[in-house]
């Protein structure tokens, strides 16, 4: 029975083969146009069907319009699709996250007053006569032309001077502007120890410190030095000087917030030590910034007035950004640069051993431009023997000398003008950011003037020692504590933060995403 079962199945195989054959050959001899017909009458688009069937003439021209008219829209519609996903777009993500235990920002703390009154004898005579406002006609004619030189016997390339016009000579400056100015460009020639030596000490900055209820000292903070402010200190600053070499280290965290559990600082601002054309307010200068990034406080930071309590609260802001082909830009952790090339971009990681970021790129591709125009370079940044600048030294462009001050001008100008185009400075992959809000208060209130006097008293310090010099420390000692002293309160308002996150708005596999929509 089995045999005559398969004998059964090999002629039925036999024949379906024979049948398939023939349909083939009869395929082939089909004209074009019998296959075409064979075709718009079996396919699954009824439009062409309907042309093909209609009986009157201008049913067959609606139908075929209508054909024509769906596959421009197709093919626009394809065209589109794929322009869209090759330029690779993204979409935004907001999350509100929870961290237990959430990383601290850098706060950065600088007196107004950039140097110290006691200290101006280390400058050269005519800026110690400028500061203490002794100076006479002659001698601020002197000062000013100092480092000043004909046209002629300045190398400066680039562009033509004479068809660019300062919005005001150097002679015409306001004293105060050119006496800071004047100064920043002497600080800027002298070496490290003297500029750290002229500005105020941690020592008698810092009175009190506590991290979270402990206390803290100087060594908990790093010192740079500013042109505004001078010098400029930083508690959790990422970095520390390790023997004679600045090592990163762990930075700090909380896992609450309120002011209990964040950074309180007491300062003594030493107002007698204040020089009137270079600080003609008193206070401290605030900026909080992530660690191991360079603090601009002339850009970013906020002034606190003595006599009072200042609360900063502080709420952390997170963007992760999605690296190149997407939105057409890179972001910088991806390009993977090495240290030359990180310095060739951003001078402070290089001179400061910072991590890169956007505003210091930038600052650096100003400070290129003016050098390679003016020969000469900014006193606010940093630029000899630096990657950035061939390792070359470079002069500080002179404030009083007239073709310097039209070139650092007109380069202000171009780069103003021209900073997107001429300047490489990708954003980070991961951008941290912290949006502080403050109140502030009297302090110290009347009823613990006489306890915090006391304490200041019997001090070793500078301000102890001031106090116990005073003919009468009861009654002058509230007024010294009014005008010197301030109480700064750092800290997080809730361990939630916002992160915003580029997320690619069409996955690799184009018909996942969009073949629905073409079908």
């Amino acid at each position: 029975m089995t045999i005559i079962n398969d004998k059964i199945y090999q002629n039925f195989m036999m024949k379906e083969k024979k049948d398939e054959s023939s349909v083939c050959l009869d395929t082939s001899k089909k004209s074009p146009k019998e296959i075409l017909s064979d075709f718009v009458q079996t396919t699954t688009a009824h439009g062409f069907t309907h042309a093909y069937n209609s009986k009157t003439l201008a049913g067959k021209v609606i139908w075929s319009l209508l054909c024509v008219a769906a596959i421009i829209v197709v093919v626009i519609q394809v065209s589109t699709l794929l322009s869209t996903f090759f330029k690779a777009p993204t979409d935004v993500k907001i999350k509100v996250v929870f961290d237990p235990d959430v990383e601290f920002p850098a706060v950065t703390i600088c007196n107004l007053n950039p140097a110290r009154k006691s200290q101006i004898s280390l400058l050269d005579k005519g800026v110690q006569q400028m500061l203490n406002g002794t100076a006479e006609n002659d001698d601020k004619l002197q000062l000013q032309n100092r480092t000043s030189h004909d046209n002629s016997s300045n190398d400066v390339s680039s562009y033509e001077l004479e068809n660019i016009e300062l919005s005001e000579q150097p002679t015409n400056m306001v004293t105060e502007y050119l006496t800071k100015m004047t100064f920043e460009a002497t600080i800027v020639d002298m070496d490290e120890k003297t500029r750290r030596e002229i500005g105020h000490q941690l020592e008698d900055l810092l009175v009190d410190c506590s991290w979270r209820g402990r206390k803290c000292n100087v060594s908990d903070f790093k010192l740079h030095n500013n042109l505004d402010y001078g010098n400029c200190y930083t508690f959790n600053s990422g970095l520390k000087m390790i023997g004679n070499k600045l090592m990163k280290v762990e930075k700090k965290t909380t896992n609450k917030p309120s002011p209990k559990h964040g950074l309180s600082l007491t300062l003594y601002i030493e107002q007698d030590e204040y020089i009137p054309l270079l600080a003609q307010s008193a206070g401290i200068r605030l900026s909080v910034h992530p660690p191991r990034i360079m603090p601009f406080p002339e850009d970013t930071g906020s002034t606190i007035s003595p006599g009072s309590q200042v609360d900063v609260g502080v709420r952390k802001f997170e963007i992760v950004r999605q690296p190149l082909p997407y939105d057409g830009s890179d972001c910088f952790d991806s390009l993977r640069l090495s240290d030359e090339e990180l310095w060739e971009i951003n001078s402070f990681s290089q001179a400061f051993n910072m991590s890169y970021d956007v505003k210091g790129c930038q600052k650096t591709c100003y400070q290129k431009l003016v050098v390679e125009m003016c020969q000469c370079g900014d006193a606010e940044y940093p630029f000899n023997n630096l990657a950035a600048f061939q390792y070359r030294n470079y002069t500080v462009c002179q404030p009083d000398n007239k073709v310097q001050a039209k070139c650092v001008e007109h380069a202000m100008k171009k780069f103003t003008s021209n900073s997107k185009t001429s300047c490489y400075c990708p954003q980070s992959c991961r951008d941290v950011q912290y949006l502080t809000s403050s109140t502030s208060s009297m302090w110290p209130a009347d009823s613990y003037k006489p306890q915090l006097l006391k304490s200041l008293f019997n001090r070793d310090s500078s301000l102890g020692e001031k106090i116990r010099s005073l003919h009468n420390a009861q009654t002058e000692g509230p007024e010294l504590i009014r005008k010197n002293m301030v109480k700064v309160n750092v800290y997080f308002q809730e361990l939630n933060y916002e992160r915003i996150t580029e997320v690619p708005a069409y996955e690799n596999d184009i018909r996942r995403n969009q073949g629905g929509g073409i079908s």
